[in-house]
């Protein structure tokens, strides 16, 4: 029974890890990690932050900048005018 308690706080902490997304948490906590592995870690954390970062730019440029330029140059065309 304890050891079951054991396994299933261990893939409840697990889980939560996984749902952060971040390989730090389980670095700095579980031994065994050798540097290689770290790095290793960290390099694919590093490919997925830019990966969202560029699809947030994207829907930044559609979704933010492209209807205030054009918000902005009607304006100008109809003061202008």
């Amino acid at each position: 029974m304890e050891k079951t308690k054991i396994s299933n706080s261990k893939h409840l902490i697990n889980q939560f890890y996984l749902g952060l997304q971040t390989p730090l948490p389980k670095l700095f906590t579980t031994p065994g990690f050798t540097q290689a592995s770290a790095t290793a870690a960290l390099e694919l954390a590093e490919r997925k932050v830019l990966a969202l970062q560029r699809f947030l730019k994207r829907i930044v440029e559609k979704e933010i900048f492209i209807p205030v330029l054009r918000l902005a140059t009607i304006q100008k065309r109809w003061m202008s005018a």
